[in-house]
């Protein structure tokens, strides 16, 4: 499948299923929002990932609190 320009909202997206499932998605042309507890390492998930600066915004949250 590809998903050109599409979002995709990833959580847990700093290591893991997440990170790989980002990594996905960014083969397949989805613009990324990316959430994880810290930013530091959304952050390094971003660098080693090598997304393109414009095709991805993080966002450090708990999504288990409102």
């Amino acid at each position: 499948m590809h998903f050109p320009d599409k979002v995709v909202l990833i959580t847990g997206a700093a290591g893991g299923i997440g990170k790989v499932t980002a990594k996905a998605f960014a083969e397949e042309g989805a613009k990324l929002a990316l959430v994880d507890l810290k930013q530091g390492p959304l952050d390094e998930a971003v660098s080693e990932l090598k997304l393109e600066k414009g095709r991805y915004v993080t966002i450090a949250a708990d999504v288990s609190k409102e």
